[in-house]
């Protein structure tokens, strides 16, 4: 029988060392025609097979190309890939693995053959055994097969082939940025107790590999911390990482030609998709759940959340790592402390050889800055921070503008006094509701502050609070010296029971935190001249000398122990 076609993991390994030893003979006597009589009395004697079986060996080496398979023992028995069932169980085990196994309750082999055995009984046929009904499943299309039974999208990610690999030509091409929740409890900057894991969200360059940006808070995924994320990401960082206290090289910075994200509600924001058009960034939401279209950054998140693990605090990914693991007892970093550990593991990834580049990402920016004008025309960083603020529609009165509550009062306003009824659109800073900003026609922003100069910096997070609170004690509306009034009941009793609940502790952080955040964004916000009336703000910025939220605490006058 021909050897051609025959895989060599299939000769069993008795013959295939038969074959072996024989090969070197076999092919000798191949190279004469014919093959003399004392010659082939010699093979005869060496191999111990006869004659007949000789020429049998030489004409299947001679015509199959004279490899080892060909003169191989074959095993007596059916032809590989033969059917040996019946047509009618043929038949009838195909029908039964389309009508039983390929169903989304993904059935077991077992409950298969229990299917066939039945109807095999039923119409007096001999079932097959489990070996042919699992080799008959085998050559059937696994995609399809897998596709009925978990559904398209795992047999697509199991089976789709790969298409022409994700290139880009320079940097700042295609940006791609996402959040994750850290595997790490952090505590807080008074007690230095245990509070919650933080939010990081992250940009990257896909040319270079370069982080561009980075936010870590305690809030959820919002418009806030994206907006946060991407001022980051554009301007430099330098007294950023100076104020931090570490000397690393963080290089990348400018705007992105693409911004490429999911489908998260805080992303399809019409104010935000307007500021990135306003400063010429194309907004790219990643199709839904096709997570390899952002797969640089997911890898990124990967990279840098598993070397979350060697902080003490960890959470792990799961129980089994865990184990008896105590996260809370062993957390040791405040917000801020994790902030700088943050800086300085982004800049040991910038100075690792990068798989796919073949360099380190520090050295792929570095070669293209070379070449390239990269974040020479930013635009105006106030301006910038404003245009990714949220926004709503208020009507601008004599008394001043009535927003959550509170009135906010200018005298630059008074100019839309009087005329269109319309509602004018102002802009907030979630984190320090102290300012309002109000857009003019033109666009520009006019910073309009408390009217009532003696109120203290609110986050919207309180002020929510505050009003729900009012609102189940049963008041039919929310009196402005009222909501400030349980603000300041809410930080006294913060203040009470910091030190007994995690609860009370997150919140306590997250509004020191946010205020300070906020006064760093009012900052940047201000415009040039100086308003008569907003409150007077703090000299930090987010890139230049800004308050520590380890340092400061809003409630420290509240409960200073």
């Amino acid at each position: 029988m021909s050897g051609r076609g025959r895989k060599l993991e299939d000769i069993p390994d008795e013959d295939w060392d038969l074959a072996v030893d024989r090969h070197a003979t076999i092919k000798s006597l191949a190279a004469y025609k014919p093959i003399p009589k004392d010659v082939l009395q010699t093979a005869c004697q060496k191999l111990g097979i006869s004659r007949s079986r000789i020429y049998d060996l030489v004409a299947r080496h001679r015509a199959n190309g004279g490899g080892t398979s060909a003169i191989a023992n074959r095993r007596s028995g059916p032809k590989m890939g033969s059917a040996r069932l019946s047509k009618d169980v043929e038949e009838l085990v195909g029908a039964s693995i389309e009508r039983v196994y390929s169903r989304r309750q993904k059935p077991r082999i077992a409950d298969l053959c229990l299917d066939i055995e039945t109807d095999c009984h039923a119409r007096g046929l001999k079932p097959p055994s489990r070996w042919a009904v699992e080799a008959r499943i085998a050559k059937l299309d696994q995609a399809r097969i897998l596709a009925q039974r978990e559904g398209v999208k795992i047999a697509g990610d199991k089976y789709r082939p790969v298409g022409a690999p994700f290139t880009m030509t320079r940097p700042l091409e295609w940006v791609q940025t996402d959040h994750a929740v850290a595997d790490v409890m952090l505590v807080d900057g008074v007690f230095r107790r245990s509070i919650c894991r933080p939010l990081v969200t992250l940009f990257i360059d896909v040319f270079t590999r370069i982080v561009l940006g980075w936010y870590v808070s305690f809030e959820a995924p919002s418009r806030t911390s994206l907006g946060m994320a991407l001022l980051h990401a554009v301007f430099p960082k330098d007294n950023y990482l100076r104020n931090l206290g570490v000397d690393v090289d963080v290089p990348g910075y400018g705007l992105p030609e693409v911004l490429s994200l999911d489908n998260a509600k805080a992303h399809l924001s019409p104010d935000f998709l307007r500021g990135c058009q306003q400063f010429g960034i194309e907004r790219h939401l990643r199709p839904i759940k096709k997570p390899w279209f952002g797969g640089h950054i997911e890898r990124l998140i990967g990279t840098t959340m598993g070397a979350v693990h060697l902080i003490p605090g960890s959470t792990y990914s799961n129980i089994a790592e865990k184990k008896e693991y105590d996260s809370e007892d062993t957390a040791c970093m405040t917000i801020g402390e994790f902030e700088k550990w943050l800086a300085i593991q982004i800049s040991l990834y910038h100075n690792r050889k990068h798989s796919a580049l073949g360099v380190t990402p520090l050295t792929a920016w570095a070669d293209a800055a070379s070449s390239r004008r990269m974040g020479m025309e930013l635009p105006d960083e106030q301006q910038f921070a404003l245009h990714f603020l949220p926004s709503e529609r208020r009507k601008v009165r004599r008394e001043g503008i009535k927003f959550n509550n509170i009135f906010y009062q200018h005298g630059g306003a008074q100019a839309f006094v009087g005329g269109s009824d319309r509602k004018q659109k102002i802009k907030y800073n979630p984190r320090d509701m102290s300012t309002i900003y109000l857009q003019n026609d033109a666009g520009e922003h006019l910073a309009v502050g408390f009217k009532d100069l003696t109120r203290p910096p609110i986050t919207k997070h309180e002020l929510d609070i505050a009003r729900d609170a009012l609102l189940e004690r049963g008041r039919a509306s929310v009196n402005e010296d009222r909501l400030f009034e349980m603000v300041n009941l809410r930080r006294d009793h913060i203040g009470e029971c910091v030190a007994k609940t995690k609860k009370a502790r997150r919140q306590a952080t997250r509004i020191t935190q946010a205020l300070s955040e906020g006064r760093s964004v009012a900052e940047k916000a201000q415009p040039r001249q100086e308003c008569p009336t907003a409150p007077k703000t703090s000299p930090s910025s987010l890139h230049g000398p800004r308050a520590d939220p380890d340092d400061i605490s809003p409630l420290e006058v509240e409960f200073d122990e």
